[in-house]
């Protein structure tokens, strides 16, 4: 199908055609840092950090610092509740 206008948008002339991919805005989750983490799971942070560091909590590295997602300490939480 030809376009009938050259100011004419394709999506006025066939609404079959989709957005081009990616035009969605994203934005990652917030991560939380140790303080936060530890006090949401109710253990000290140095156990946290050592928790990620053995990977029994899934972390990440920024530099010296760890971050953790909401999504990850939830996960944990739920395991223990579970045993």
């Amino acid at each position: 199908m030809q376009p009938s206008s050259i100011n004419g948008s394709l999506l006025e002339i066939d609404p079959t055609i989709k957005k081009p991919v990616g035009t969605e805005s994203w934005a990652p989750a917030p991560l939380l840092d140790t303080d936060a983490a530890a006090s949401i799971m109710g253990i000290h942070s140095k156990t946290l950090q050592r928790y990620a560091r053995q990977k029994i909590v899934r972390g990440i590295r920024v530099g010296k610092l760890w971050r953790f997602r909401g999504s990850d300490i939830e996960d944990w939480i739920q395991r223990q509740a579970a045993s």
